[in-house]
């Protein structure tokens, strides 16, 4: 039975779906821990910030299910489906992120996954363009190339 990470792997992905991928990372990360998460992005990878002892997000990251290729498996082994779903969700954002250059990763992060969600609006509230390229000291016009190209690479790894 193939995992669902192999499954995407397998079918056309868009653009959207991959943002809703992103976007859906620090809720899977939160799942996974237990509890909520602040994230920051330095040295090139996420970081979980203070609140939390300096090695869980690390161990949580080389978490031996997250090199487990049949996540249905943990399914059938009572694992619940819910818990397995964040699993799946980190291992494919980390996945991704290692495609990407370290600026692109950063612009990323800042864009897609690292993001509160309004319940009255329905959505996630992330960086709007502007404040990306004035946090990063570029253009705006370059952060939204970084995020356009970041995506494309995405999914033409994706759709291979």
């Amino acid at each position: 039975m193939n995992s669902i990470v192999d499954i995407l792997k397998e079918v056309q992905i868009t653009e959207e779906d991959i943002i809703l991928i992103l976007q859906r990372y620090k809720p899977a990360l939160q799942k996974i821990m237990g509890k909520q998460v602040n994230l920051d992005f330095y040295d090139d990878e996420i970081h979980v910030q203070e609140k939390f002892k300096s090695d869980e997000f690390g161990k949580i990251k080389s978490f031996g299910a997250l090199k487990i290729k049949d996540f249905n498996a943990m399914i059938k082994d009572g694992i619940p489906k819910e818990f397995v779903d964040a699993l799946v969700i980190v291992k494919i954002v980390e996945e991704w992120l290692e495609l990407l250059t370290m600026h692109e990763k950063e612009v990323i992060f800042w864009r897609y996954i690292n993001h509160d969600f309004e319940k009255e609006k329905n959505r996630y509230k992330t960086l709007s363009y502007e404040k990306i390229a004035v946090k990063l000291n570029l253009s705006k016009v370059g952060v939204y190339k970084i995020v356009k190209n970041s995506l494309r690479k995405i999914k033409r790894h994706n759709n291979i």
